[in-house]
């Protein structure tokens, strides 16, 4: 959804987003194999070329455990807060640029259009936790209930297809 920065009106501008990670392709390669369901309440303010975001960033995402790697829902509501201002000297290829302090805080915008969707994939992607269950005393995952080896082994006739197998090498042999 694309926004026409010279047409939002001087006392602001509402904007709900419902989106998948089917219409956020980065945020669904890092979520790779689970997903998302986001929803955003934004408001837009504009003084000039300088576009104030505020609001909140809220819904679920599916991220592989850590450890299991089975996917784990995650719930997230998170407020955004970003300014936008119109990069009117863009940087040639080939010549240094030096950032000041505050200019960290700004993120920038080409033309007359804001990518509300790239916006909010850009900061859910900032929300992406690394989510990890934790091993029990018999070694299985608090998340699924299961070991590793009951997860992959199905897969190879003594689990060599488990995303770790290849870690065998280094543990000394069992006796």
């Amino acid at each position: 959804m694309k926004i026409t920065v010279s047409k939002i009106p001087p006392e602001g501008l509402e904007q709900r987003l419902r989106l998948s990670s089917t219409a956020l392709p980065r945020l669904a390669e890092a979520l790779d194999p689970g997903g998302a369901d986001l929803d955003a309440r934004l408001r837009l303010k504009r003084r000039r070329d300088v576009v104030q975001i505020e609001g909140t960033l809220a819904g679920r995402l599916e991220v592989p455990c850590q450890w299991c790697l089975v996917p784990v829902g995650i719930d997230v509501q998170e407020p955004v807060s970003l300014t936008l201002a119109h990069d009117r000297d863009p940087a040639r290829p080939g010549h240094d640029v030096q950032l000041n302090p505050g200019d960290l805080d700004v993120s920038f915008y080409e033309g007359d259009e804001i990518d509300l969707v790239q916006v909010v994939e850009d900061e859910a992607l900032l929300l992406v936790p690394q989510a990890v269950c934790e091993e029990d005393a018999r070694g299985r995952c608090t998340h699924c209930g299961k070991r590793p080896e009951e997860l992959y082994g199905s897969r190879g006739d003594r689990g060599e297809d488990h995303p770790f197998a290849q870690l065998k090498q280094w543990l000394p042999p069992r006796r």
